[in-house]
């Protein structure tokens, strides 16, 4: 079975140790929002991490075509460069909507097997994606984005996959 890791939001800190692990329990197929900050930094990690793990791949979703128009120049071709080196790109709605953010994450978290997320625990779109996948019975791995304390938010284990 293809275990899948989706990404969400947020800061994270290097963790070597927690990467490597989910990776040699089978985990290698990553799912990004490929939204600024977190989503970002992981995206660009993982296609670095594929130099030396081929089994690796970055599958990125895109909420809508021109989401990253308003973004900063330097953000615009960070996100074309990840676009263009990953593996498979999805865009879940033709154009804006007001829960396009949100059917992209509902997509991202249907695909995945376990769902690693920045979360600081406050109410948002990340909130509601951690809930969805709790609902949806998904290993959810929390985190923290002060303090980089990764903490498992599901009663299912990686055992149980």
């Amino acid at each position: 079975m293809l275990h899948k890791i989706h990404v969400n939001t947020h800061l994270f800190h290097d963790n070597h140790i927690f990467r490597a692990r989910l990776v040699s329990l089978g985990w290698t197929h990553c799912i990004s929002g490929v939204a600024c900050g977190f989503d970002t930094w992981v995206a660009e990690e993982i296609l670095q991490r594929q130099k030396e793990n081929k089994k690796i791949t970055l599958e990125c979703v895109i909420p809508f075509p021109g989401q990253a128009d308003s973004w900063e120049k330097a953000d615009q071709k960070r996100k074309y460069n990840i676009l263009t080196a990953a593996d498979k790109a999805v865009i879940t709605s033709e154009q804006y909507n007001r829960g396009c953010f949100f059917t992209r994450n509902r997509y991202m978290v249907d695909k995945a097997d376990v769902v690693v997320c920045a979360f600081n625990g406050k109410s948002g779109g990340t909130a509601y994606t951690v809930d969805y996948a709790l609902k949806q019975n998904k290993i959810v791995i929390q985190i923290d984005p002060e303090t980089s304390e990764v903490s498992m938010l599901s009663k299912r284990t990686f055992e149980s996959v």
